[in-house]
């Protein structure tokens, strides 16, 4: 209902549920960078979102990021939160948290995924893409969760 601060909440939030399963094991160190992904993700999805309801949370008073930014800034700011998750993306792989398995599952996806949308929709900003974004992401944030748990149990051995 207000201006970022329930996306960024929610964001956070979702990141923190990373980082407490590592301080459950004793283990937060290694947590904070997918930690740090899984809040750019659930960010640039927030966003997004917003654009999905801009005509009934505008019909309705909500302050939104869509309804104060715009739809073209909003789309531009998702594509900037989208971009910051490939370049991400490969660095549970660089720190040696995850085996190489995590790249070769991981990346193909999130790089075709996040950069397609982040090239796509500020060019073809149709409520059909929006759409279709907002499903195609959820698939890619199960693929990554699917690469971390592969990864991760084969760097532990």
């Amino acid at each position: 209902r207000t201006f970022l601060i329930g996306n960024l909440l929610v964001s956070f939030l979702s990141a923190m549920t990373v980082a407490y399963g590592g301080l459950a094991v004793g283990a937060v160190k290694p947590t904070l960078v997918p930690a740090m992904m899984v809040f750019f993700f659930m960010l640039s999805r927030e966003i997004l979102k917003t654009v999905e309801d801009l005509e009934g949370d505008s019909r309705v008073g909500l302050r939104t990021v869509a309804v104060v930014s715009g739809k073209m800034w909003t789309l531009r700011m998702f594509s900037i939160l989208a971009l910051m998750v490939v370049l991400l993306s490969p660095l549970p792989w660089v720190i040696g948290i995850v085996s190489a398995t995590y790249v070769r599952i991981a990346l193909p996806w999130i790089a075709t995924v996040m950069m397609a949308a982040a090239v796509i929709l500020p060019r073809h900003p149709s409520d059909r893409n929006i759409r279709l974004t907002l499903l195609v992401t959820k698939l890619d944030w199960l693929v990554w969760l699917f690469a971390m748990f592969v990864g991760v149990r084969q760097t532990l051995g």
